[in-house]
C-alpha cells in the first residue's frame, strides 16, 4: 500500500516536471533558431569582407614601417607617399606608419618621405613591408 501511495505522489509531480522540461526544450529550440537566423543574415557581409582584398577590381594591401633619423630617433609627422596616388600616410610619435596602398603585395613602388614641404628620401620598396628607413640627417 505504501508503494501505491508513493506512486500517486510521484505521479502528481511528473506532469509538472515534464511540462517544465518541454518548456525548456522549446526555449532552447527557439533560442537556437534565433541565433542561427542572425548568423545567416550576417553571412553575406562576412563573405563579401573576406573576398574584398582579393578582388581583381580593387587590388590593395597594407603598407607599414618605421622612419628614424641616423641617431635612431623617430621621424614624427612625416608624410609617407607611394607615388602615383597609390596611397599615403603619416608617421606617429614612434616614427611608424600604416596605411592602405592601391597596389598588390609584392609590387615594388616608389616611396617618398616628405616633411615641412621637403622631400627627404626617394626610395624603391616592396609592398607590403615592413619598411625601416634611416635618414642620414634631420629633416
Amino acid at each position: 500500500m505504501s508503494d501505491i501511495n508513493s506512486d500517486k505522489q510521484n505521479s502528481g509531480k511528473k506532469p509538472g516536471k515534464k511540462l517544465i522540461e518541454r518548456w525548456q526544450s522549446w526555449v532552447a529550440i527557439i533560442s537556437a533558431t534565433i541565433v542561427l537566423f542572425g548568423a545567416l543574415l550576417d553571412l553575406p557581409q562576412k563573405i563579401s569582407d573576406a573576398f574584398k582584398n582579393i578582388s581583381p577590381d580593387d587590388p590593395s594591401c597594407e603598407f607599414y614601417g618605421r622612419i628614424v633619423y641616423s641617431n635612431d630617433q623617430p621621424v614624427v609627422n612625416a608624410e609617407i607617399i607611394v607615388e602615383g596616388e597609390k596611397g599615403s600616410g603619416f608617421t606617429d610619435d614612434n616614427g611608424e606608419f600604416h596605411f592602405t596602398v592601391k597596389e598588390k603585395a609584392g609590387t615594388r613602388v616608389q616611396m617618398l618621405i616628405k616633411k615641412d614641404g621637403l622631400i627627404k628620401n626617394n626610395t624603391l620598396e616592396t609592398l607590403p613591408g615592413p619598411v625601416t628607413i634611416q635618414l642620414k640627417d634631420n629633416l
